[in-house]
C-alpha cells in the first residue's frame, strides 16, 4: 500500500512538472492554439477540467472542445468511466488521498487527453488512543496523548478542559484551539 502511495505521488509530481513546463510555454500555447485552428475541424481534448473534492469522491467537470466527441473516457486509478455529459462524480475514494485524473474526448479514430489530479478531503480523526496526565501542581498540569493511526496527517487538537474544586462553589472550563 504505501508503495503504491509512492507511485501515485511520483506520478503526480511528473505530471506536475509537465503540466507547469507546458503553461510555462507561451510558445506551446499559441502553436497548440495553430494546430488545432489549421485542423479546422474543432476536435481536441477538454478544456478547463475542474476537480471538487469530497470526503470520499471528486467531481470533475470539463468544458468541451468545439467539435463534441461521440463521449468522454473518465479513468481515476484502475477505475474508468464512459460519460456523455461534462461532468462526474466518482465514488469510494480514500479520504485525503491524490489521484491522477485524465479525462478523454473520444472521436471515431482520435482520442486528446487532458490530465489533472484531485485530493479528496481530510476526515475528520478519531479521538486519541491514550491520554495521560504528569507535573500535576496545584495549578498547572502536563498532557500527553497518543494519537489513533489514520491516512490524513493530524496536523492540530483542540483541547477543552473543566474543572470544579471540591467543598466550594467554584467551577470553570476552557478551550485551547489549533495546538
Amino acid at each position: 500500500k504505501a508503495m503504491v502511495r509512492w507511485m501515485v505521488q511520483v506520478l503526480l509530481l511528473g505530471v506536475v512538472l509537465l503540466t507547469a513546463a507546458t503553461q510555462d510555454s507561451e510558445e506551446h500555447k499559441k502553436e497548440e492554439e495553430e494546430y488545432y485552428a489549421d485542423v479546422g475541424d474543432g476536435r481536441g481534448p477538454p478544456q478547463n477540467v475542474t476537480v471538487t473534492p469530497g470526503l470520499t469522491s471528486l467531481t470533475v467537470s470539463w468544458d468541451p472542445p468545439d467539435e463534441l466527441p461521440l463521449y468522454y473516457s473518465v479513468t481515476v486509478g484502475s477505475d474508468t468511466q464512459v460519460v456523455y455529459g461534462f461532468s462526474v462524480v466518482i465514488n469510494n475514494l480514500q479520504p485525503c488521498t491524490t489521484y491522477i485524473i485524465s479525462v478523454v474526448s473520444v472521436y471515431q479514430d482520435e482520442s486528446p487527453v487532458t490530465y489533472s489530479s484531485g485530493k479528496t478531503l481530510d476526515s475528520v480523526p478519531p479521538p486519541p488512543q491514550s491520554c495521560w496526565f504528569e507535573d500535576i501542581t496545584n495549578t498547572t498540569m502536563t498532557l500527553y496523548w497518543q494519537d489513533a493511526y489514520i491516512n490524513c496527517a493530524i496536523t492540530n487538537h483542540n483541547i477543552s478542559w473543566s474543572w470544579d474544586v471540591l467543598w466550594s462553589d467554584e467551577a470553570g472550563s476552557g478551550v485551547d484551539a489549533n495546538r
